[in-house]
């Protein structure tokens, strides 16, 4: 009993739903609240023209390569009229054989000639599981945005 009273106490409990929720959702309110909510405006149309432009969203084919025990990920994403602040092209894992989830955002590289608004992306994971293990996919980014929770938009390569 006494070695699991502090994991399983009321005050371990709300300690830890303070640290980790609490206080970050009180700041996140605070900011919103702010100059008369002036946030929350940019923040309905940001939903707004993401939902509009996201069937527009696609992927050209994924290139793989192995060089020094890692893989070199490369695919071109065509973003339409989102500006690549508005995304984040990431690089996804399943937990899967013992190796654990990755969620690891892409580099954007150079923008693709004669596209507008298309450019490389770029990804370099540890060659320790099946390349097929991973996915890119594009999901919604903006600073003070809970996604998913705010904005449920998410497009997979495949």
């Amino acid at each position: 009993m006494a070695r699991l009273t502090p994991a399983f106490s009321s005050n371990r409990s709300v300690r830890q739903y303070t640290e980790e929720y609490y206080l970050r959702l009180g700041a996140a309110y605070r900011a919103r609240s702010a100059n008369g909510g002036a946030f929350v405006a940019g923040l309905l149309e940001w939903k707004a023209k993401t939902a509009g432009l996201w069937s527009h969203l696609r992927f050209g084919p994924l290139h793989t390569e192995t060089r020094g025990g890692r893989y070199i990920l490369e695919i071109p994403v065509y973003l339409s009229e989102l500006h690549p602040s508005e995304v984040r092209v990431e690089l996804y894992a399943d937990a899967k054989g013992g190796h654990p989830v990755v969620q690891q955002e892409m580099t954007r590289g150079n923008a693709l000639l004669g596209s507008t608004g298309a450019y490389f992306y770029l990804a370099s994971v540890l060659a320790n599981r099946p390349v097929t293990d991973y996915t890119p996919r594009i999901v919604p980014a903006k600073e003070g945005v809970f996604v998913p929770l705010e904005s449920i938009e998410i497009l997979w390569q495949r």
